[in-house]
């Protein structure tokens, strides 16, 4: 009897012990955000050429102006052509106007130290040959000051609205229009990954 009595405690605790281990597993899966794959078809690619363009810079001094700083007044007339079969909107354009702006490859209109950057998500990535695919989201991307050192973000962000989600948040950050570093957000913390990723 007491044999029998010893294998039930046992079979008790064992059980007590698997649900109080596995418990957080299943409640944290509950609150990560999943991947979502979408389907990409077929794109059109824009024929854009600039018709006319006219810049003028609008002298705060001058009384005629009517501006308070310096800023520019610009014209642009471009023509935007579809030549493929696939229906398509141009939603938006940029531009950039500079005084002899030497043009590099893949970003054309940066000119001189110039530095910007493109940020996304992806379903997952190798870093140091470790696949990632589960991030900590709270809604800031890297901030980088005047020296190109990467520093806190002078928006302020609250911790309310960070959330757990499959998939990664990576950064590329150019200077010059070359490829400059690559950022991983790992777990809330941005990490610079350049050749490691």
């Amino acid at each position: 009897m007491k044999i029998r009595i010893s294998i039930v405690a046992i079979a008790l605790t064992g059980m007590i012990a698997g649900i109080a281990f596995a418990s957080p597993l299943v409640l944290s899966e509950l609150d990560v955000r999943p991947w979502i794959r979408t389907v990409e078809g077929p794109k059109a690619e824009f024929e854009v050429e600039t018709i006319f363009a006219n810049f003028t810079v609008l002298d705060p001094g001058a009384p005629s102006s009517g501006v308070d700083e310096l800023c520019v007044n610009y014209q642009l007339w471009v023509n935007v052509t579809n030549p493929s079969d696939v229906n398509a909107t141009l939603l938006h354009t940029f531009f950039t106007a500079a005084g002899e702006i030497t043009p590099f490859s893949g970003l054309p209109g940066f000119g001189e130290n110039s530095s910007s950057g493109t940020g996304g998500t992806a379903e997952g990535a190798f870093v140091d040959g470790k696949w990632y695919n589960l991030t900590w989201v709270n809604g800031t991307y890297p901030f980088f000051d005047s020296e190109g050192n990467m520093c806190e973000s002078p928006f302020p962000v609250t911790e309310e609205i960070g959330y757990w989600m499959e998939g990664i948040q990576l950064y590329r950050r150019y200077v010059n229009g070359n490829l400059s570093e690559i950022y991983l957000n790992m777990n809330g913390t941005w990490t610079d990954v350049t050749g490691r990723i």
